[in-house]
């Protein structure tokens, strides 16, 4: 929510930061999670595409005054920002020009180089060059610019979706268009008044126009609209996972578990014994509070598809929420230990999980202590609540002078 109102706002630095804090958390908290995960992973692209867009505009306002190092700055920075390779193009080549002589740019035609007299007067009469200069045509170019700049945004936002739905996407017209941009700058109200017209004008029943439209829903508050619409959707759709995906995230939502369990267990064949559907049931049980039930679906899960990590992860934290440390501990440190033995970078909700069950545990060792020094520093946002640990292991070991230094880094006290 805080990411929108940047967005609204034009804040695109600042909704980017929030965007990655918030699609970090999602990934390491609730990885099951893929409809959340893949939202939040949209607005965060479209967050870096709208910054990129505002280094560009800046660059040229500085080109233009000639200030060339600090355009060539923004324009760096605005290369690594977007993922779009048409945008990645078009700053590769302002770069290129930046240092150029003005009569040697590569994109002057040669209407252009001739626009002048040998003397260097205008060859247009001053009357050509007060219609040319009209404030009617400058208004139309501008028209067309803002368009064109809308059109390079829309194609930036889709870069990062599978092939199939730029494709499609594309198709949808200038009023999905129109309302892909306002639902990723915050403006949902006239998403759906956009995607309403898309709708009508793409009346087949098996667009993702539906799923846009309820996305922008749902940031309305909404859930009921949402429901019905994806509900829709899924009706004309039965095969389709992100559906089923969504409407799960809106059931949720409204707190309605026993209608999402329904919906799941209602899905074709083909998709109800699959792996995406079967995490979404140990969830909604999850969610629900039925930890047991929650339990042995992600453990069938397992017995299935593999130990992977979305699924051990699942069943670590519903053992944990069922007061089964040891075995949440035991699934953790088999996580840490693969990590270790392959080389990965481990994951610092994981080395958390497992120190914090490790401490509840009495283990003081000096193993538990580096994976709580070394959190410091892979996950400052919750900095203090390690030093808060590190100390109890200090103050545990009789080490007072070490635990009361690290508890005042806490803001607690000794025993």
């Amino acid at each position: 929510m805080a990411a929108d109102a940047y967005m609204a706002a034009g804040e695109f630095g600042a909704a980017k930061v929030e965007y990655d804090k918030a699609l970090e958390k999602a990934e390491k908290k609730s990885p099951e999670k893929q409809a959340l995960i893949r939202r939040l992973a949209e607005k965060a692209g479209s967050a870096r595409e709208s910054l990129a867009a505002s280094h560009i505009k800046a660059a040229d306002e500085l080109i233009a005054s000639e200030s060339l190092q600090e355009a060539e700055d923004l324009l760096a920075l605005a290369f690594e920002l977007t993922g779009d390779e048409q945008v990645k193009a078009d700053i590769k080549n302002k770069t290129r020009q930046l240092y150029q002589p003005k009569g040697e740019a590569a994109d002057a035609s040669p209407g252009e180089a001739a626009g002048e007299s040998q003397e260097g007067a205008p060859s247009q009469a001053p009357e050509e060059q007060a219609v040319s200069e009209s404030p009617l045509d400058t208004s139309a170019d501008e028209a067309d610019m803002g368009d064109d700049d809308d059109e390079e945004y829309f194609h930036a936002l889709i870069s990062t979706l599978p092939e199939d739905m730029q494709a499609a996407y594309e198709e949808y017209g200038r009023a999905f268009r129109d309302g892909y941009i306002a639902l990723n700058r915050g403006d949902f109200k006239s998403a759906v008044k956009y995607f309403k017209e898309a709708g009508r004008e793409h009346p087949s029943p098996d667009t993702w126009i539906p799923l846009e439209l309820a996305t922008a829903y749902i940031n309305l508050a909404q859930p009921e609209n949402a429901r019905e619409t994806v509900s829709a959707h899924i009706r004309d759709n039965p095969e389709s996972l992100r559906g089923y995906q969504l409407l799960c995230d809106i059931y949720w939502e409204m707190g309605d578990y026993q209608a999402a369990v329904d919906l799941l267990k209602k899905s074709p064949e083909s998709l109800r014994g699959s792996g995406s559907i079967m995490m979404l049931l140990g969830e909604t049980y999850y969610q629900a509070g039925r930890y047991e039930a929650a339990r042995d679906v992600f453990m069938d899960c397992g017995e299935r598809f593999g130990g992977q990590e979305i699924i051990s992860r699942a069943l670590a934290k519903t053992y944990e929420a069922m007061g089964e440390l040891d075995r949440a501990r035991q699934i953790y440190g088999e996580l840490l230990n693969q990590c270790t033995s392959c080389g990965a970078r481990v994951d610092p909700f994981i080395k958390r999980r497992f120190a914090e069950l490790s401490l509840k545990a009495g283990d003081t060792s000096t193993r538990v202590l580096e994976m709580f020094l070394s959190l410091v520093r892979e996950d400052p946002d919750n900095r203090q609540e390690y030093y808060g640990r590190i100390g109890q292991i200090y103050e545990a070991a009789g080490n007072l002078k070490e635990a009361r230094r690290y508890y005042g880094f806490s803001g607690a006290t000794a025993g």
